[in-house]
Parts: C-alpha cells; structure tokens; sequence
C-alpha cells in the first residue's frame, strides 16, 4: 500500500511551522494515512531531520509505541547510501502554538525521526530541465540508482511502500529515498488497534508494490 501523497498545500516558509520539542518543523514534505511527513531541524544536534508524525491513536494506546519500536528494528539496523536511515520512535511533550496548529497534536505524540539528506525532492529537481523532462540519460541514472537500492531493501526482507517522486531526494551523491518500510509498520500496528486493515504480509506482493511505484516514478520522468 502506497499510502503517502506529495502534500496538497503549498510549502509555508522555512522554520515558520512551530516546534515540537526539539524538533523545528521547517516544510511539511507529505501525507497519507500511516502520518504526516516534515522535514525539521534538530535544534540541539543541528542536523537536519524527517519527522513523520504518527496518527494519534498510536500514542495513546498502552503498549502499542513499544511493540512499533521493536518491529522497527530491522529498519533502524538496515544502512544504504540510497535509502534515509531511520533514527529513533520518539513521544513529543513540548509543543509551542504555531506546531500545534500546524499538525493538531497534543503533548505526547509520536514520531519516527530519520535523517533527511540536503538537496531537493525529485519532484523539484526535474523542474531544472525544459517542460519538466529529465533527459533520458539522466533518468536512466536515476531510476537504476533507484532501483539498487529497492534492491537491497528487499534483499533484507524490508520493501519501501511508498515511493514517488516526492519521497525521493536528490543528492550530491544521487537520489535518497525517505519513509522507506515506515509505511506496513506503522498500518500494521494501526490494524492491531481496530483502527484499519493490515497490510498482507506478502513479501512478494510489497515487492510488486515498489516496482510498479518506481515505473510510475521512471514515467513521470
């Protein structure tokens, strides 16, 4: 399931959002029905962060956030240059006004924080070329670039489940993928809670998932 779409409204002014402990929401990149995606500035680490802020229901059932944080583990281990690494699963208690009008949390939400590579979306970055066009030998390298590190994903047995143009950024170094396997976890435990259906399980079907996610994204090149 491919539940993250590019966010409907446009981006308000860097670090104008409000903040949510030390996290300074900055831009908010996508949403869907596993969160809400920021990218935020860790003010104490002076890095910057994604922020997907994790539905409500999540936090405040007993157990739950502990259970997450354990089948993230897989996700947290996993390292690739073509994928963000996955932090930590964080509970949010200071909130100023501006970010509880932003997202409409309240003390105590939940997060999963990842690092957020420097550079622009993919969605942004096309925009270079005339019409919107990648040339075709550079979106050859982006989509192989792509599809290696798909690869790898699947090699650990993890898929990304969310991938487009707008989760994908480009790099120095090449294109970085964001959220990736956040997706299952979170509507799995979603599903635990009564609160949606599960995701299949289907190994084979998540794969079949990405690669159709990364056809759409080579033709919108």
């Amino acid at each position: 399931m491919n539940s993250f779409s590019a966010a409907s409204s446009e981006p308000a002014a860097e670090g104008n959002l409000g903040c949510m402990d030390r996290y300074e929401l900055r831009e908010r990149l996508a949403e869907g029905s596993a969160g809400v995606l920021y990218a935020a500035l860790d003010t104490v680490a002076g890095s910057a962060v994604s922020l997907l802020l994790l539905p409500a229901p999540l936090a405040a059932a007993p157990g739950a956030l502990d259970q997450l944080r354990g089948e993230l583990a897989s996700v947290a281990r996993f390292r690739h240059p073509g994928v963000a690494h996955l932090l930590h699963l964080t509970q949010l208690w200071e909130l100023d006004p501006a970010a509880r009008a932003e997202t409409g949390a309240e003390p105590g939400a939940a997060a999963l924080v990842a690092d957020l590579p420097t550079g622009p979306t993919l969605c942004a970055w096309r925009q270079q070329f005339p019409q919107g066009r990648i040339p075709v030998d550079k979106a050859l390298d982006v989509i192989w670039e792509l599809a290696e590190a798909l690869d790898a994903l699947h090699g650990a047995d993890l898929a990304h489940g969310a991938l487009h143009a707008g989760t994908v950024r480009m790099t120095l170094r090449g294109p970085v993928m964001l959220g990736a396997a956040l997706d299952a976890y979170v509507h799995q435990a979603m599903a635990r809670l009564g609160l949606g259906a599960a995701d299949s399980g289907d190994e084979s079907g998540e794969v079949h998932g990405d690669l159709l996610a990364l056809a759409q994204v080579a033709e919108e090149l």
